[in-house]
């Protein structure tokens, strides 16, 4: 399934639940905080693909004309990466403070006070583009009960099918859009979209795309990387970390609250 961010220049790596692609992925590196979630356990490299590739390094490095589209499309995903279930997943972001519970209620209020702005400032109100926009999406809840929803990450992941004007889609994304700025730690969204993931499923870091476009190899260990400064200096202390925007824009959220 192929996830409209990576029509655009440079090499993505992406969050995969089960077959779907999720709304979580990153552009030429894969940051050290997501990182923090994954073990030596979890590493996959796919041999095959590792020798095929290295055999196609070999021909080209020896002046052989061969273009990189004449690679196998199999080598574009799953040749290397990190896969665990989403139940152990979670209990890791548990453990780093990004529960399913406060995550969902960090976002309920963000929304809620997104879209009181918008009223009271006179701002677009996205949801004025449809009718059943107000009444669909009244207040932080249902919003980020929509982007917890398989349906709601599939509006924003997957590529459009047609041309015309979905402003649901649209709504969604620019919902999705000011979360991922402003809660900017890619293990928040990771736990957003966790939420409602069978215990079981199995999801997928896939790093090919950064393998293929030369930003690491196969031999890298991107979860054995020191994240400097970690962990947070604790937000408890300051008085203006007060209201969500504040968490957020401060990054309160990144200390677990226990």
């Amino acid at each position: 399934m192929k996830s409209h961010y990576g029509a655009g220049v440079g090499s993505w790596w992406q969050i995969e639940v089960g077959k779907r692609v999720a709304p979580v992925f990153g552009k030429n590196f894969v940051s050290d905080q997501l990182m923090l979630v994954f073990t030596e356990a979890d590493r996959f490299v796919d041999e095959v693909k590792r020798n095929e590739l290295a055999e196609f390094e070999r021909l080209a490095d020896g002046g052989a004309e061969v273009a990189t589209d004449d690679r196998p499309p199999s080598w574009h995903t799953r040749l290397m990466g990190y896969s665990a279930p989403a139940e152990t997943l979670r209990f890791r972001l548990d453990l780093q403070g990004f529960s399913s519970e406060r995550v969902q209620s960090l976002c309920i209020a963000f929304f809620d006070e997104e879209l009181a702005r918008d009223t009271e400032d006179d701002g677009i109100d996205l949801r004025d583009s449809w009718p059943e926009g107000q009444t669909t999406y009244p207040d932080g809840a249902a919003v980020t009960a929509a982007l917890t929803s398989r349906r709601g990450q599939a509006v924003i992941a997957e590529v459009p099918r047609d041309r015309i004007i979905d402003h649901e889609r649209r709504f969604l994304e620019h919902q999705w859009e000011s979360l991922r700025e402003s809660f900017d730690d890619p293990r928040f969204a990771l736990a957003l979209s966790l939420v409602n993931t069978r215990p079981a499923t199995t999801v997928t870091l896939d790093l090919t795309d950064l393998v293929l476009g030369g930003w690491m190899n196969a031999d890298d260990k991107p979860h054995q990387t020191p994240v400097p400064g970690w962990p947070p200096p604790s937000p408890r202390a300051d008085p203006s970390l007060s209201s969500p925007r504040a968490k957020v824009m401060r990054g309160g959220y990144a200390v677990p609250s226990r």
